[in-house]
């Protein structure tokens, strides 16, 4: 069985690069307001109350997109390049990855077997989110 879940969060990718200082034990405070922003667009997609009820670890595992939209004044800096504004995309994952499973379903994110990440111009600072149980075993 497969299930599938999608949502937009409007808010600005955040690097794993920003979220501690000193040593992993010490979050700054740019990423715990980040993360309380994150936490409570989570809290409404029901979706993902779902999916984590769905899975079974023993036949599922999770396929992850992520994509993170920059305006186009962002994106590219005056000599049109991509802007050293935008986040690598080897950063966003981790500090995203941790609110959705571990704070959001419950669900330790080792059972993700699939990434994707990529950042394009969008309309506005956001990041889409697709989630989907695939077959842990073919």
């Amino acid at each position: 069985m497969s299930f599938r879940v999608e949502f937009t969060l409007d808010i600005a990718a955040f690097s794993v690069n920003k979220m501690t200082y000193r040593d992993v034990r010490f979050k700054t405070a740019e990423y715990k307001d980040w993360a309380t922003a994150v936490l409570q667009m989570l809290s409404e997609e029901k979706d993902l109350v779902d999916m984590a009820a769905r899975f079974d670890d023993t036949k599922d595992a999770f396929l992850v997109e992520v994509c993170v939209e920059y305006p186009k004044h962002v994106f590219y800096n005056k000599a049109g390049s991509i802007s050293s504004k935008t986040v690598d995309c080897t950063n966003v994952g981790k500090p995203l990855i941790d609110l959705i499973f571990r704070d959001t379903m419950g669900i330790n994110d080792k059972h993700i077997t699939r990434y994707v990440e990529s950042k394009r111009v969008g309309a506005r600072n956001q990041i889409k989110v697709v989630l989907a149980l695939i077959p842990l075993k073919d």
